[in-house]
């Protein structure tokens, strides 16, 4: 499982419009990693985590965002979130507990 608070690579976040036919939202959300030399479309869920993560521990991330997303899908974000770590994408510090 991935163990906030952790250091984040040199992030840069940036929007997209889309054009209504593709996307009815208008606006698609991306992250750059620098650091790692990739891109990735992020939901507002793994924004939110991403804002936090440097300074809040899980359950207080998990606090934070619970009025507006389910504990499973925190859950889920935070298994994909780890996914990345471990692949050296998005953070630069230890992202895993050993247990």
């Amino acid at each position: 499982m991935i163990e906030f608070p952790t250091k984040l690579n040199a992030l840069h976040p940036f929007s997209h419009n889309l054009a209504e036919e593709v996307d009815p939202l208008g606006e698609a959300q991306y992250i750059a990693d620098l650091t790692a030399g990739c891109v990735l479309e992020i939901t507002p869920l793994i924004a939110g985590i991403l804002s936090l993560c440097e300074s809040k521990s899980n359950p207080e991330i998990r606090e934070t965002l619970r009025s507006r997303f389910s504990d499973a899908e925190i859950s889920e974000a935070y298994r994909y979130l780890w996914q990345l770590g471990s692949a050296g994408i998005l953070f630069s510090g230890k992202t895993h507990r050993s247990d």
